[in-house]
């Protein structure tokens, strides 16, 4: 798939049927899949013409107005109730931080604790309640609700990334960095939980990580794509992980997400082009290149693809993950001489930190 081809075919195919509802629907929702985020506003505004009730329009309409901090704008869009799990837990927490954004903190609070749903609730409700209070400066309402998400999902790196963050605010530097390390268990190896770590260690108080009604929604649309994005709902999923980089260009993850998304379908060049949009300054810049260089290896762009893992080791001469990835590149491009000495220089890396190193060694010879 070319998402971005795909979008303009079917704009191109509306702009000669413009009262084609089914030919609207497709275009509004693969220009926004393929990130054209000022086409797919326009169409979604068309498309509540015809259908005031259609989700994902309201929702990229009423992103659109948060963007622009019209919150009164926004709140008449989602006034309507929404249909099914998923659309009720996005239409109720996104309301919450319109709320939170106008300063109304304890409303939006009440009307997410009164929601009631699924199980996997169970993460996303104390997960944006812990962030709204920490937006407040409501630390201990904040710590409560970040320890029940985290206990529900111990693996959720957004939820660990809070719950620690929130201890270090509250003075238990020694209690954050156990938690860390009891994550580091169920999440090797993380660069945004190593960052955490240094920053920890350097004596650091992590800021909340969210600061406005806008990041939230954000933060917000992240947590559910990239949940979405493990289940068959994959167009859903990368719907919201744009609305998420839309409101936030700065969410790495977000990017990651959005990676994964567009690999699966092969559309290699979009997969690449989201790595590349990770910032340089931030922890994730190397994985976002290490995987690009997977992405564009994918492409059969195989000399892009070791430049830049030669770039990161150059960087980063202890990247194990560069190193192995660049010996398996050169190892699949038949040539064998320079994958033994990457591989040689991986082994002597890994076996001074214990990793398993078989597989090394096999393809080593």
């Amino acid at each position: 798939g070319d998402a971005p081809a795909a979008a303009e075919f079917y704009r191109n195919a509306l702009a000669s049927d413009p009262d084609n509802a089914a030919m609207l629907d497709r275009a509004f929702v693969l220009s926004l899949v393929a990130g054209q985020a000022d086409e797919a506003m326009d169409l979604g505004a068309r498309l509540l013409d015809k259908d005031p009730n259609h989700l994902l329009a309201r929702l990229a309409l009423a992103s659109e107005a948060v963007k622009r901090d019209r919150f009164d704008r926004a709140s008449d869009l989602l006034s309507k109730p929404a249909e099914g799990p998923l659309a009720d837990l996005t239409n109720t927490l996104f309301l919450a931080w319109i709320g939170a954004g106008r300063g109304q903190t304890e409303e939006a609070i009440t009307a997410i604790e009164a929601l009631q749903g699924p199980d996997w609730y169970a993460v996303f409700k104390p997960y944006n309640i812990g962030l709204i209070a920490a937006m407040a400066g409501d630390e201990e309402r904040a710590g409560e609700a970040f320890e029940q998400a985290f206990t529900a999902d111990p693996g959720a790196l957004r939820a660990a990334q809070a719950w620690v963050g929130h201890l270090v605010r509250a003075g238990k530097r020694e209690e954050a960095l156990a938690a860390l390390d009891e994550f580091a268990t169920k999440l090797p190896n993380h660069p945004l939980v190593a960052d955490l770590r240094t920053r920890i260690e350097a004596g650091e108080t992590p800021a909340p990580l969210v600061s406005s009604a806008r990041q939230g929604v954000s933060e917000l649309f992240y947590g559910l794509g990239a949940a979405l994005g493990s289940d068959s709902a994959e167009e859903y999923a990368a719907s919201y992980v744009q609305l998420s980089l839309y409101l936030d260009p700065d969410n790495g993850l977000a990017r990651f997400a959005l990676a994964d998304f567009f690999q699966k379908l092969k559309d290699y060049e979009v997969a690449a082009a989201a790595y590349a949009a990770v910032a340089k300054d931030s922890p994730l810049f190397d994985t976002a290149e290490i995987h690009r260089a997977m992405v564009l290896s994918l492409d059969e762009k195989i000399e892009e693809a070791k430049e830049i893992l030669r770039g990161v080791i150059e960087r980063d001469p202890e990247s194990l993950e560069a190193l192995v990835a660049l010996g398996n590149l050169l190892r699949g491009n038949r040539e064998f001489e320079p994958a033994a000495e990457i591989y040689t220089d991986a082994l002597k890396l890994a076996e001074g930190r214990d990793a398993n190193t078989w597989s090394l060694h096999y393809f080593r010879g």
